[in-house]
């Protein structure tokens, strides 16, 4: 089968990223032919090889924008388009009018105004729809790019109008929540498939104790909603010796650091910076467990089995995606959304028990060696790829 993948990014930016990647590898070892297009103007389109960049923006016409896409798709004749982030809707609906596609929705960017389904202000899970009545919140809560009530218009006819198109496909999910946050925008549910976004094959090395077990690890984007402002007030509280790694990147990293100086607990915080994966796999390895404390519905969250593949087991929030891996008091604790004490409670009990971590830590490792696997990933996925092929019917 020859899949044409297209996204927003070519480059290396978050999950659906490291996702694309670790499919495309997949797809190719199973004997099938992938591209990836990319929109974002500037992009270096270095996330595989042969990714090509077509740019999408204001300032270039959309018809040089869809004149590329044409000349692409003739030169690599593509049995059907795999779609990921998609924020162009002229360029989403121009494709599925083109080509059986089916869309990967990585977030809930396709149904919310401000993408994250997440209130800023309030610091809670958004449990609306996307709909007219989002302006309201996004001048009350902040979760909508600003305070520009044209801006927050634009944003609720762009959900909308992705919302539209994307009743008319096939999609793939990671996980229950997102399914169902699908199906409550208006997606027939029987569009909706769940297939986890993570590719991993066992067996993974034996199980090996932390070097530093008093160290936990947080790994991702350094963004309000991941939490990290709870996490520092959690381990501020602790009475146990504790260190805390941050690796990854964001535009809030001084605001962290200062909190985590007002806090009085700078010596203990390492910010790492972004990790390629050889130094993530060494924080993981060294770390005594790893923390998710997501503050926004996390649509999977592929950090958790990267820690479970390395026999760590995780700390997380409740929400999103997350209590389809996690089982609270067999591979990690799950703690209530947000709660600064329920956070700071789970790493005070896993500091104090090097027996716990070790055995949460093991059957980690065992769920990792029996799931996800890359060839059951894409029998799952080309087995929907087919489907979306039998059901296209080309524009006239």
């Amino acid at each position: 089968m020859r899949i044409l993948q297209l996204s927003q990014f070519g480059t290396p930016t978050g999950g659906a990223e490291g996702y694309i990647v670790d499919v495309s590898r997949a797809l190719l070892a199973a004997g099938h032919e992938t591209r990836l297009v990319c929109f974002q103007p500037g992009d270096p389109a270095d996330l595989m090889a042969g990714t090509v960049c077509v740019p999408v923006s204001p300032e270039q016409p959309l018809e040089t924008t869809l004149s590329s896409l044409e000349a692409i798709i003739r030169e690599y004749k593509p049995d059907v388009a795999y779609l990921h982030l998609m924020y162009s809707n002229d360029v989403l609906r121009w494709i599925s009018e083109r080509l059986p596609v089916l869309a990967y929705v990585h977030g809930p960017y396709v149904t919310c105004p401000g993408m994250a389904q997440y209130l800023r202000r309030s610091a809670r899970v958004c449990p609306r729809s996307g709909n007219w009545g989002c302006l309201y919140y996004a001048q009350t809560e902040r979760c909508c790019f600003g305070r520009s009530p044209m801006r927050h218009i634009e944003r609720v006819i762009a959900a909308k109008g992705s919302t539209a198109v994307y009743r008319k496909i096939r999609c793939a999910v990671g996980s229950a929540y997102m399914r169902g946050l699908m199906v409550r925008n208006g997606i027939p549910r029987n569009q909706v498939e769940l297939l986890t976004p993570v590719l991993m094959d066992g067996p993974f090395d034996a199980y090996a104790p932390a070097a530093r077990p008093n160290t936990f690890l947080f790994a991702g984007r350094i963004l309000p909603e991941k939490g990290i402002g709870v996490l520092l007030e959690a381990a501020a509280r602790l009475d146990e010796e504790w260190r805390l790694v941050i690796a990854g990147d964001g535009p809030k990293m001084e605001t962290w650091q200062a909190k985590a100086q007002d806090l009085h607990i700078a010596d203990r915080v390492h910010f790492a910076g972004r990790q390629d994966d050889a130094g993530l796999d060494r924080l993981y390895r060294e770390c005594g467990f790893t923390v998710v404390p997501s503050l926004w519905p996390e649509p999977f969250g592929r950090i958790g089995p990267e820690a479970f593949a390395r026999g760590r087991p995780v700390v997380a929030f409740s929400t999103g995606g997350i209590p389809d891996w996690l089982q609270d008091g067999v591979n990690g604790i799950l703690v209530e959304p947000g709660s600064v004490e329920g956070l700071h409670a789970a790493l005070s009990t896993l500091l104090q028990s090097r027996e716990m971590q070790e055995t949460l830590g093991r059957q980690a490792l065992t769920i990792a060696n029996s799931a996800w696997s890359s060839t059951e990933h894409v029998h799952k996925l080309t087995g929907m790829l087919e489907r979306s092929i039998a059901d296209f019917q080309p524009r006239p």
